[in-house]
């Protein structure tokens, strides 16, 4: 699954056009929900948002883990020929 190019905060109302380091997460005993893609710069506030939303009630009980993106590199493989012989 592509991820966003760029961090799921709004700052004043503008995307912020930091690129993601962590896919944020709420884990629960039953399942894990997968929320946003942050930069450095917004994870504490959007965790402080988030702890906030679960004492409201509005968001699912549970740890809210912060997971590094790690950058992937391979070489593709972009098609073949078969040679039945």
């Amino acid at each position: 699954m592509p991820l966003p190019n760029h961090c799921s905060a709004k700052v004043y109302g503008r995307e912020c056009e930091i690129p993601p380091s962590y896919v944020l997460s709420v884990k629960s005993q039953e399942a894990e929900y997968m929320f946003a893609v942050v930069c450095d710069e917004h994870k504490s506030k959007i965790k402080k948002l988030l702890i906030a939303m679960q004492q409201n009630g509005n968001l699912p009980p549970g740890a809210i883990r912060f997971q590094p993106i790690s950058g992937v590199a391979t070489d593709c493989v972009i098609g073949f020929e078969s040679n039945p012989t």
